[in-house]
Order: structure tokens, then C-alpha cells, then sequence
């Protein structure tokens, strides 16, 4: 495989916590530290655009069809209109952060650091439903498409299955991994995480979510993972970035300071994937957002 970076975007003032990638505008969207929400093209010349500010860290972000949507470390949600920028609603929704946002055609759904589901009408963003999962934070999620299943990775170590339409825990994965699970993904008919403890764990819903695999990945923890049509990738707090394959989850790359030239500095939070420029995307703790082309 041949990785080479062929660009670097700067501007942050602080670490950039996620980057959201929009492959029919060419758009790419990275929040960060400093409340900012920033608008590049990234495959055209120019300066990021500052979108909007909020007075408070940006830990997740999700863009729906007229709304940006934040979750920021004092639990705030905010509610941006996309046309006019404006702040059209906020509410100190959890106790302690929003790690995690995304949206459907009815409703919001915010998991926060207070171990709560809260599912927002999209309507009016009232709340529909509150389900207090666990006594510590909820850190990731993804949902099963064919199953409706929505796995939920929390601090406490456990894997939350819960069912997508009624929120009601249908299994529990125990001790998934040691401390924080901070990553997870659906891949084909398998489930992925990733923790603190640096472990790529895979797991089988089939099989009653039952361990197929673990994988010492990195040195530290498991920020983010990335599936494209014949790679996955994982983004660490150990500065790395590691390319997979998507069939047998065997190695293949390292992307890291000191082996790759113009590699991140400090740890990788959040990964995009641009299919029509076959580029990775990835952002994090050195303020930057670092653009790779991969050839295999």
C-alpha cells in the first residue's frame, strides 16, 4: 500500500474532536476545542470558513438535512440552522458531556457522560424519550441497518444493545473491554470496538455477540473507526493511524510520526473518507487535518 499526504489544513485553535465528511457537496466540516464549526473544500485551494462558535468545547457534531447538531462538554445541545447560522435552539441536556449525536427523519438522539439516551422530536426538539443506560458515560455508538439494533459503547466497559425504535436494553456485553470503550462499529455481519485498553475487539451479532477476535491495535486508545469498501481504518490516542483489511481485519499500513512523512503529532481523534479522491481524512490533538491518498 502507498500512503502519501498531500495536504494539511490549519486554522483550529484547539484539538478538532470530529470531522464530518459530505461526498455529494465535496464539504468537510471539523469541530473542535475552541467551539468552533469549520467548512472546508478540502480538495480545492483556500481557507477553512468559521460557520458558527459556541462558548464551549465541541465533542460531537452531526449534520442532518437543515440543522448542524452539537453535544459539548458541559452537555450542552445546540441546534444550528444550516442557511442562516443561527442557534435556533440550546438546552443543557445532560449532566455531563455529549459524546455522541445523530439524527433520523423524526427524531434527535443525544447520548451523554450521565450514562443517558435522550431522544429529541426533530420537530419542535422536545424530548420524546429518556433512557438512563449506565452510571458512567456513554461514549459511542452505530446501528445495525438489517437488525435495528443500536450498540452503544460506555465507560463502564459494557456494550449496550439496545432496540433502535424502544430503547429497551435487549442484551448486555460485559467487560467488553478493560475501562472506556471509546469506538464501535457494524462491519458486514460482525461488530467492532475499540477501548482504552488499545484492544480491536470483533464480535459476532449472529452468534448472540459472542468474541470472535482481539487484537492488540495500538498503544493507547481506540478514538475512531473507519470503514471504506476494502479497508478499515483506526485512529489512536498514540498518534497512529492503522489501515486494515476489511476482510480478514489482518494489518496492512501504519500511518505514524517519525515512519510517514507529515504524520500527526499528537492523538488522532476522528477519521473521513473521501471514495472519489480515494483520501483519508484524519484530524486531531495537533490542531490540523491531515489529508492522505491511498493507493494499493
Amino acid at each position: 500500500m502507498n500512503i502519501q499526504n498531500t495536504k494539511i489544513l490549519e486554522g483550529h485553535k484547539s484539538s478538532i474532536y470530529k470531522l464530518v465528511y459530505e461526498p455529494n457537496s465535496g464539504i468537510l466540516y471539523s469541530v473542535g476545542g475552541e467551539g468552533w464549526i469549520v467548512e472546508w473544500n478540502p480538495f480545492e485551494n483556500g481557507d477553512g470558513q468559521l460557520l458558527a462558535k459556541v462558548p464551549d468545547q465541541i465533542f460531537s457534531f452531526f449534520v442532518s438535512d437543515h440543522y448542524f447538531l452539537v453535544g459539548t462538554f458541559q452537555g450542552n445541545f445546540y441546534v444550528i440552522d444550516k442557511n442562516t447560522k443561527d442557534v435556533v435552539f440550546k438546552e443543557k441536556a445532560h449532566s455531563s458531556g455529549i459524546f455522541s449525536l445523530f439524527s433520523t427523519q423524526q427524531y434527535i438522539y443525544s447520548l451523554g457522560g450521565d450514562g443517558k439516551i435522550i431522544r429529541w422530536r426533530l420537530s419542535d426538539f422536545v424530548k420524546d424519550e429518556i433512557v438512563h443506560l449506565t452510571a458512567k458515560p456513554i461514549r459511542c455508538h452505530d446501528i445495525n441497518k438489517n437488525t435495528l439494533d443500536l450498540a452503544v459503547g460506555s465507560s463502564d466497559g459494557n456494550v449496550y444493545i439496545v432496540d433502535f425504535h424502544s430503547l429497551y436494553v435487549k442484551r448486555i456485553i460485559e467487560n467488553a473491554h478493560d475501562r472506556s470503550i471509546f469506538s464501535l462499529l457494524y462491519c458486514d455481519d460482525k461488530l467492532l470496538t475499540g477501548g482504552m485498553d488499545a484492544k480491536l475487539k470483533i464480535w459476532s451479532p449472529q452468534n448472540q455477540y459472542t468474541l470472535e477476535e482481539s487484537i492488540d491495535a495500538h498503544w493507547f486508545t481506540i478514538n475512531d473507526i473507519l470503514l471504506t469498501n476494502n479497508w478499515m481504518f483506526t485512529a489512536s490516542r498514540d498518534k497512529s493511524i492503522r489501515c486494515w483489511s476489511r476482510k480478514d481485519f489482518s494489518p496492512i499500513s501504519t500511518i505514524k510520526w517519525g515512519e510517514l512523512e507529515n504524520a500527526h503529532m499528537n492523538s488522532v481523534n476522528s477519521l473521513a473518507w473521501s471514495s472519489e479522491h480515494n483520501t483519508l481524512i484524519s484530524a486531531g490533538d495537533d490542531r490540523t487535518i491531515r489529508l492522505w491518498n491511498i493507493l494499493s
